[in-house]
């Protein structure tokens, strides 16, 4: 019994932080009519935040490569750390690859058995300078669906712009955040 009061208090602090988030983003939102930037920065501070990230980067989609829209707590001499305006091209042997790819969530347990990185690619700096080991690329669409990551369970659910429950990700490590395309 106890097990379970403490799961549902848990999961209780977890609706209430992402209520939180999405209330914070939505008043950037109504602040900030017609800017983005202000808007992508929210959503990367709090899903950064619910994660327990250290850091985080929002990339958009720009032609055949993508510009950073979002960095928080990127540590100094990691890579992408490039002007806003700058493209970046991910080789298909990286995540980022696989992500555009399969157009699909991508998980990476242990970015240091990627061939990318045995190849010497950016992430080298990423798992190196920046200490990181785990990476979640989840894509969005300008298709009005919703990705919620269940870290609970170890998922996330993709549901369409009516709510409607369409698929499940399963076998995540501790996925976070709520992402609205």
């Amino acid at each position: 019994m106890q097990e379970q009061v403490s799961a549902l208090t848990r999961e209780l602090a977890e609706a209430r932080e992402q209520q939180t988030a999405t209330s914070e983003v939505l008043q950037v939102i109504s602040s900030s009519p017609g800017e983005l930037e202000p808007v992508f920065q929210a959503m990367l501070e709090n899903a950064t935040r619910i994660c327990a990230a250290k850091f985080g980067f929002l990339w958009l989609a720009d032609g055949d490569g993508f510009r950073a829209v979002g960095l928080h707590g990127v540590p100094p001499g990691v890579p992408h750390q490039a002007p806003r305006d700058q493209i970046v091209r991910f080789g298909p042997d990286t995540p980022f690859g696989r992500m555009i790819e399969t157009k699909r969530l991508v998980h990476v347990a242990d970015i240091t058995v990627e061939p990318a990185y045995r190849n010497g690619s950016s992430l080298v700096e990423l798992a190196d300078i920046a200490r990181a080991r785990t990476l979640l690329l989840v894509p969005m669409y300008a298709n009005g669906w919703v990705y919620v990551a269940d870290r609970e369970n170890h998922r996330v659910q993709v549901f369409d712009g009516n709510g409607k429950y369409e698929t499940q990700w399963n076998n995540l490590h501790r996925p976070c955040g709520v992402n609205c395309t």
